[in-house]
């Protein structure tokens, strides 16, 4: 999981060991929220035939999900605002 990460902190040395030493019959899955040049250039030296599942377009938002910002001057008027958004509004869940 999280293969972009684990070529971030510097692992790319000991995945490709850990996938010779395995031999070429092997399964191997990476996965990854973010697909990126790293992790193409090592999927393509340590896997065969490769096959790459997408669930959604990059940079895509669903329509359905909304932002919003609100600045806070204090930590009393932060929990006003947090009390109008959980009683007020109608989210479903929040982030």
């Amino acid at each position: 999981d999280e293969a972009d990460r684990m070529l971030d902190v510097g692992f790319r040395p000991q995945i490709q060991r850990i996938a010779r030493a395995c031999g070429t019959k092997r399964q191997t899955a990476l996965y990854t929220a973010t697909l990126t040049k790293g992790v193409r250039e090592l999927a393509q030296s340590i896997l065969q035939d490769p096959v790459n599942i997408g669930l959604a377009e990059p940079d895509t938002i669903p329509e359905t999900i909304q932002h919003n910002l609100v600045f806070c001057d204090s930590h009393e008027h932060k929990l006003e605002v947090l009390d109008l958004m959980l009683t007020k509004s109608n989210m479903r869940q929040a982030l």
